[in-house]
């Protein structure tokens, strides 16, 4: 896959799977590109090809990335308008039979009309008028009933509540192929929940600066982007994946002074910044020594 802007082109040399990704110097602008594009917004400057240079059209694929910026405690509200409320009238609407509740909320509020404290309430207003009061039921919305409901967080991890929006993301956009941008920090429990979800209708990156490097034997590869039209191809063993990954860490990669010589050896290797990178993780490698 090749995303052009107007003045640099980034190449992602993958297909489905689980991958790291280290950008040098051109994170704002990738995601930036995926993000438009993908999200049909008018003012994109960008094209997306495939390998071929064969153009993907925005809607072939879906961008699904939460910013681990984001405060997402705010989200897990169902207040009108927002993404939960939205979702779960549609679904109790696709899926009436599931939901019997609501239609005896709607009978309840019905019902309320008729209740004796109505009347009274009635008799309240009308008082020594002429006034015939009559009160009707508007339209029952089922948003606004759910607007009285909150999913609990206390008790929930930063991950796990990133990892719930992901997963109402991937359910919404279940019929299109996925490309996942993920840059929260990666603990255990997420790297079991990122082999869940990987499918052949997904491509998941995973910032290299949100993991423990130890994590890095869990993906098939790691990219190491930059903004130009050519790649490197490079294949190693597995067990020196977690090497790479520290390596690469923005800290690490731009203090090489404080590191040893090995970290310094592939520091080196990645130190051409007018080609991208991809390597790819593989368990019975000939160059086990290439490091």
């Amino acid at each position: 896959m090749k995303i052009k802007s107007e003045v640099n082109t980034y190449i992602l040399p993958i297909l489905s799977g689980l991958h790291l990704i280290q950008e040098i110097n051109c994170r704002d602008e990738f995601l930036e590109c995926l993000n438009s594009y993908f999200g049909l917004k008018k003012k994109t400057k960008c094209i997306i090809t495939n390998n071929e240079n064969e153009l993907i059209t925005p809607k072939e694929a879906e961008f699904i990335y939460i910013p681990s910026t984001t405060d997402v405690s705010q989200i897990f509200e169902f207040k009108n308008k927002t993404l939960l409320n939205t979702e779960l009238e549609k679904f109790i609407s696709e899926n009436p039979l599931m939901y019997t509740t609501i239609e005896t909320i709607r009978q309840n509020y019905r019902s309320l009309l008729t209740d004796e404290g109505m009347y009274k309430f009635i008799g309240i207003l009308g008082y020594g008028t002429k006034v015939d009061i009559e009160i009707n039921t508007a339209n029952f919305s089922i948003s606004k009933i759910l607007q009285a409901l909150r999913i609990e967080t206390e008790s929930m991890t930063t991950q796990e509540q990133f990892m719930i929006l992901y997963n109402l993301q991937l359910y919404l956009k279940r019929k299109q192929f996925c490309i996942i941008y993920i840059d929260f920090l990666i603990d255990e429990e997420t790297l079991e929940w990122l082999n869940r979800i990987k499918s052949k209708n997904t491509i998941i990156l995973v910032s290299n600066n949100s993991i423990e490097d130890y994590m890095a034997e869990q993906f098939d590869s790691i990219i190491i982007l930059t903004p130009n039209d050519y790649i490197e191809t490079i294949e190693l063993d597995k067990s020196q994946s977690k090497l790479i990954s520290y390596a690469l860490h923005p800290i690490v990669f731009t203090h090489p002074e404080y590191q040893n010589q090995k970290i310094i050896d592939i520091m080196r290797l990645f130190e051409d910044k007018t080609s991208s990178f991809s390597i790819n993780f593989i368990t019975d490698n000939d160059v086990k020594a290439f490091i």
